[in-house]
C-alpha cells in the first residue's frame, strides 16, 4: 500500500522530487503513476523503449536520448539540455524520473551534471550525494567529460561548493 510506495520513493529518490532508476523501472507505466512521476528524463532510449504515447497520455512529460555506455561516447553533449529540462520540471514542481538500463553510469552522469549546472555544486559533493543513495558508477570516459565540465563552470567564473 502507501507505506511500501513511500519506502520505494525513497529508495529511488537521490535529490528532492528527482529519481534515479533503471529501465526497467521507467518502463514500468503503473508504477510511475502509483509514485506520481510527471516527468521522464531517458538516457537510453535504445536500450530502454517506453511507450511514448501511453505516456504523454497519461500527462507524462518524456524527454529521451541514447548514448551508449562506453567510455568513448560524447554524453557531455547532453549536460546542457537535462539541467534545462530538470530544472523546469522541478519549478513547475514535478517528480522527475532520470532512468538508463541498469540506473548506475548514464543517468547518474548526466544527473551529476545537472546538479553542478543547476545548484552550482562541485563534481564530488554531487556525486557524494547520489552515492548516499545509490552506489552510482559513471564510467571513466564520462568521468573524464564531467571533471571537464567542472573546469567549464570555473572558468565561467562559477563558484562552485
Amino acid at each position: 500500500g502507501a507505506k511500501k510506495l513511500s519506502d520505494q520513493l525513497k529508495f529511488l529518490q537521490v535529490v528532492p522530487r528527482v529519481l534515479l532508476a533503471s529501465g526497467k523501472t521507467a518502463k514500468n507505466v503503473s508504477y510511475l503513476r502509483d509514485l506520481g512521476v510527471t516527468h521522464i528524463i531517458n538516457t537510453a532510449s535504445r536500450d530502454v523503449w517506453l511507450p511514448v504515447e501511453k505516456l504523454t497520455n497519461l500527462g507524462l512529460n518524456i524527454f529521451q536520448f541514447h548514448v551508449d555506455d562506453v567510455p568513448g561516447a560524447n554524453i557531455a553533449t547532453y549536460f546542457p539540455a537535462v539541467a534545462a529540462s530538470l530544472a523546469k520540471a522541478l519549478s513547475e514542481g514535478g517528480l522527475v524520473l532520470v532512468n538508463c538500463l541498469v540506473g548506475f553510469s548514464r543517468s547518474a552522469t548526466v544527473l551529476t551534471a545537472a546538479l553542478m549546472i543547476n545548484n552550482h555544486w562541485s563534481l564530488a559533493r554531487s556525486l557524494k550525494k547520489l552515492r548516499q543513495s545509490r552506489p552510482v558508477k559513471p564510467n571513466l570516459g564520462f568521468m573524464v567529460q564531467l571533471l571537464s565540465l567542472e573546469q567549464k563552470l570555473k572558468n565561467k567564473g562559477d563558484r562552485l561548493i
